[in-house]
This record gives C-alpha cells, sequence and structure tokens, in this order.
C-alpha cells in the first residue's frame, strides 16, 4: 500500500505542475497538498510497517533518526519557507521570479538533495529489503519529476529560469554554489 500512495502522490505533482502552466485552473492547486499528504502517508505506512524490524544498534538507530529529523526538517524549510509561499504554490502565475540565493543558490534542486538524505537516513534506521525499495522508489521517482520540471515546467514558469540554469548548479553543489549558498548578497 505504501509504494502505491507514494506513487499518487508523484502522480498528483506531475499534475500539479502540468496544470501550473498549461490548464490553469483552481482545482489544480490542490493536487500539489493532496500529493504531499501521499508521500507522507506513504512514508508513515512504511515506516509503520518496519517497526517490527528494528533491531539496530543503538547508536546506528540515534544517528539514523537525527539524520532522518534533520533532512526532512531541510527539506519542509527549503521547499515551505526558502521560497515566497503564497506565490509558489497559490497563485500560480507566469513569470514568477526565481530564487536564487539561500539553499537556492546551493543548486537548482536542493529539496532532492534532503529528499535522498531522509529516504537514505530512514534505510539506515530500517535496513530491510522493503525499506530500500521503497526509499529508491521514492527517491527515483523525485529524480523524474525535477528533471520534468528542469526542462519543461520551471522555464515556461520562473522569470529568469535560462539565466539561473547557467550559474546554479542541477545538482551536485560547487565551491562556488556552496559560498553563494552562504553569501548574505543575493543575484
Amino acid at each position: 500500500m505504501a509504494y502505491l500512495t507514494g506513487l499518487l502522490g508523484f502522480i498528483l505533482f506531475f499534475i500539479y505542475d502540468y496544470n501550473s502552466y498549461h490548464w490553469r485552473r483552481d482545482w489544480g492547486k490542490w493536487f500539489f497538498s493532496i500529493g504531499n499528504g501521499c508521500v507522507a502517508l506513504a512514508t508513515v505506512l512504511m515506516v509503520y510497517e518496519q517497526l517490527h524490524y528494528v533491531n539496530n544498534h543503538p547508536a546506528q538507530l540515534l544517528i539514523g533518526i537525527a539524520m532522518t529529523i534533520g533532512f526532512f526538517t531541510l527539506l519542509m524549510y527549503t521547499l515551505f519557507f526558502a521560497l515566497p509561499f503564497e506565490l509558489t504554490y497559490v497563485e500560480q502565475k507566469d513569470g514568477l521570479p526565481v530564487v536564487n540565493s539561500g539553499v537556492y543558490a546551493l543548486c537548482r534542486h536542493p529539496g532532492f538533495l534532503w529528499f535522498f538524505g531522509a529516504y537514505s537516513a530512514l534505510a539506515l534506521v530500517f535496513p530491510t529489503v522493503s525499506m530500500l525499495l521503497f526509499s529508491v522508489l521514492l527517491t527515483g521517482l523525485n529524480l523524474l519529476y525535477i528533471i520534468y520540471q528542469d526542462i519543461v515546467v520551471f522555464p515556461q514558469t520562473i522569470s529568469g529560469y535560462d539565466a539561473y540554469k547557467n550559474k546554479t548548479p542541477f545538482l551536485v553543489p560547487t565551491s562556488v554554489s556552496i559560498k553563494a549558498c552562504f553569501s548574505l548578497v543575493n543575484d
């Protein structure tokens, strides 16, 4: 059930983004929230299923839990606080301003780094085949989603995205982008 619920979440993310540049219907704005709910529910279902299998060394368990919390916190910050929430998720207008400072100076999709980290950490907490497959599935779907956003959606909906692409790495931060991330000066 967790696998299908997670898949449904990503299908809803794709529909949300397609709506943002093609259909532009008010009802489509809800798909992002519902998709997030599906991914969260899928994760809770998988964790609940895995609770029977926790027999890690206490240090491994504590490190894994701390990493999971840390990466999920970074993910929430990146998606919901580092971007102007209302403009990004509610209004869905063309020509949104590019955010090229803070975590978005690090790379174009910093949320992917935190998502990957969070689900890798969950696999450390619950080192089972089921959790590993679940983590690989969700991370793979997330990668496909951000490739779609980077190639199709963002160039059509974010003003200055092509210039941002030329300056900021896709996923792997560079020494220059790391310095820009911690700089207080906006471009």
